[in-house]
C-alpha cells in the first residue's frame, strides 16, 4: 500500500503526525480478535513492534477507501512496544475486507492489520438470538435497493410486507408479498428517487402464523 493512500480524510492533526515521521511497517504478533467479526460486534487489535511506551494512534480504512478515526483514537504501547485496542465495527458495515491501521507517533512504524466483517448468519453462534430481522443498509440515499429479512414465521407460510413512511403514509399492495423458507423471508425494496428523508418502517407479517416483524431504516439526503 502506498504511503499517502492511507492519508485521505484523515484528521489534520495525525495527517501532519503521519508526513512527519519516516514510514516503516511492522507486523510482529498484529492480529485482530475476531479476524471476521459481524457487524456491530467489538473488535480487539493486537500489534508489536512499536518502540516502548510511545503513543499509538489508529484508524480504520473501510473497503471504499473512507477512513474513520479521530486524535482520540490512541493507546499506550507498553514497555516492550505491544499494543492493544479496541474498536466496534459499525452496524452499517458492508461485508469485506477493512483495514485497521496502528501508528507510533516517535518511531514512524506503522502497522496494518486486515479483518473482513461478515454477513450475518444465524447460524454463526456469535448470532444475537433476540435479532428477528436485519436491513442491508440501514440508511441509505433515495434510489438505493434496501435488502431485508425477517425469521420465526412458521415453515414455508406468505409473508405480506409494506411500508410506513416518515409522514405515516403506507405504502405496499398485492405483490408486496414472499415465500418463507424454513421460517425465514429474504425480500429486496428500491426506494424511489423521491422518496423523502427520514425513518422508515418496513413492516412483515406472516399470512398464517400472524407473526410481524417490524424493521426500521433511515433515508437521507444526498447532502
Amino acid at each position: 500500500m502506498s504511503r499517502y493512500a492511507v492519508l485521505i480524510g484523515l484528521p489534520l492533526v495525525l495527517v501532519a503526525l503521519f508526513i512527519a515521521v519516516p514510514w516503516r511497517t511492522a507486523a510482529q504478533g498484529s492480529r485482530a480478535t475476531p479476524a471476521a467479526p459481524l457487524p456491530g460486534e467489538m473488535v480487539t487489535f493486537a500489534a508489536g513492534g512499536f518502540a516502548s511506551a510511545e503513543t499509538v494512534n489508529y484508524w480504520v480504512q473501510s473497503p471504499s477507501g473512507v477512513l474513520l478515526g479521530s486524535p482520540a483514537y490512541a493507546v499506550q504501547a507498553d514497555a516492550g512496544g505491544s499494543a492493544t485496542w479496541q474498536w466496534r465495527v459499525p452496524r452499517g458495515a458492508i461485508a469485506a475486507p477493512w483495514l485497521m491501521v496502528g501508528y507510533g507517533r516517535s518511531s514512524g512504524i506503522t502497522i496494518l492489520i486486515e479483518f473482513v466483517v461478515t454477513e450475518p448468519d444465524e447460524r454463526d453462534p456469535r448470532y444475537p438470538a433476540e435479532v428477528m430481522g436485519r436491513v442491508t443498509p440501514d440508511q441509505g440515499l433515495p434510489g438505493y435497493t434496501f435488502s431485508f429479512f425477517a425469521r420465526a414465521f412458521d415453515g414455508s407460510e406468505r409473508v405480506a410486507y409494506w411500508l410506513n413512511a416518515p409522514d405515516g403514509t403506507l405504502i405496499g399492495d398485492r405483490s408486496f408479498n414472499v415465500d418463507a423458507e424454513q421460517g425465514r423471508a429474504e425480500w429486496e425494496w428500491r426506494a424511489p428517487e423521491d422518496a423523502p428523508p427520514g425513518t422508515w418502517r418496513m413492516v412483515a407479517r406472516g399470512t398464517h402464523s400472524l407473526h410481524e416483524r417490524v424493521l426500521t431504516f433511515e433515508i437521507r439526503t444526498g447532502q
